[in-house]
This record gives C-alpha cells, structure tokens and sequence, in this order.
C-alpha cells in the first residue's frame, strides 16, 4: 500500500514538469502578444537597404564564373 502512495506521488508530481516541457515548443510557434507594433522607421530602413541592394547587383560582372577555368 506504501508502494503503491508513492507511485502515485511521483506520477502527480511528474505530470506538471511533462505539460511544461510539451507546452514549450507549441508556444515557440506563434507570435508573442507584443509584437504586432510596427517600427515607424521601418519603411525607411528596408527602402535604404534596397537600395543598397539594387546598387551591389548591379555592379556585379555579367560574365559567368567558371570554377573549372585553371583546370583546363
């Protein structure tokens, strides 16, 4: 009967740690209730990086890199 009082113990004592660590990860999926404030500079950062973006593409060379060049 001891036995028995004990297990039951541990089985109560486990179960709050178990939906602790399961609820864990449900709650890592879904955005947290403060962020859907928007930054007032946003718009201004993403156009500034577009930009800066837009202007690195087109300094790139058109020419094609061939890996096998010295191969050959």
């Amino acid at each position: 009967m001891k036995g028995m009082i004990t297990a039951v113990m541990i089985a109560l004592a486990t179960v709050p740690g178990l939906l602790v660590l399961l609820a864990a990860p449900v709650n890592a999926q879904f955005k947290s209730v403060g962020s859907d404030r928007k930054d007032p500079n946003a718009d201004k950062k993403k156009s500034a990086e577009d930009g800066q973006y837009k202007a690195a593409i087109e300094r790139m060379p058109e020419k094609k890199f061939d890996p096998w060049a010295n191969m050959r």
